[in-house]
């Protein structure tokens, strides 16, 4: 197989998942830019499992749209016949990076597959069912105030009700982030590296 031909098959998913394979590291967490997606269902698939042991903090930053990053937030989803695809997760950080021209029909359908991945996760008796922790953390890094009103309509406002951490930053588009105590409270003037120094 060539070059060429190699690169043709493999995907970021495949890379990461050989790496895993060769170094015998136990990831703890990992940051997916998408649309770096997986490419094959099975690649992701395949990679999630490897993760499920130790992954406790997941970052995904989608630039667009697409059908993998619905699949691969569903694939999250913990039911009474799964414990979703990483069981131990406690930190979900999604950086939503949409253009203005982006199908608002497909946003949507994005914002319907995080509230149900995290009213799942935040189900204390499917936690019980699985001897899995909550999920306790979200963190919600956007430019695109709609998506956010969206967002905390949809779950994040009830969940935090209920205890889960919310944690809200504004993207600038120039590199720098905001992070606020609210999405329509205070702003600090700049974002820690940590993205948790203040919290909703």
């Amino acid at each position: 197989m060539s070059n060429e031909d190699y690169h043709d098959t493999m995907s970021w998913a495949d890379n990461v998942s050989a790496l895993i394979h060769r170094s015998q590291c136990r990831l703890t967490d990992l940051h997916i830019f998408l649309p770096c997606t997986p490419g094959k269902e099975h690649a992701y698939t395949k990679l999630l499992a490897l993760l499920a042991p130790t992954l406790v903090v997941l970052g995904l930053t989608p630039s667009r749209y697409s059908p993998d990053t619905d699949k691969l937030i569903r694939s999250l989803t913990r039911t009474k016949s799964s414990p979703g695809s990483l069981p131990h997760l406690e930190h979900l950080q999604l950086s939503p990076r949409y253009t203005h021209d982006e199908d608002p029909l497909r946003v949507d359908l994005l914002v319907d597959t995080i509230a149900t991945t995290l009213m799942s996760l935040r189900d204390g008796d499917l936690a019980e069912q699985w001897h899995a922790p909550l999920l306790a953390r979200v963190s919600v890094i956007s430019r695109d105030d709609a998506l956010i009103a969206k967002l905390r309509t949809s779950c994040l406002d009830f969940l935090l009700s209920q205890g889960l951490e919310v944690v809200y930053a504004r993207d600038r588009g120039d590199g720098s982030d905001t992070l606020g105590a609210g999405w329509h409270g205070t702003w600090s003037d700049r974002f820690e590296s940590n993205r948790e120094t203040i919290v909703y």
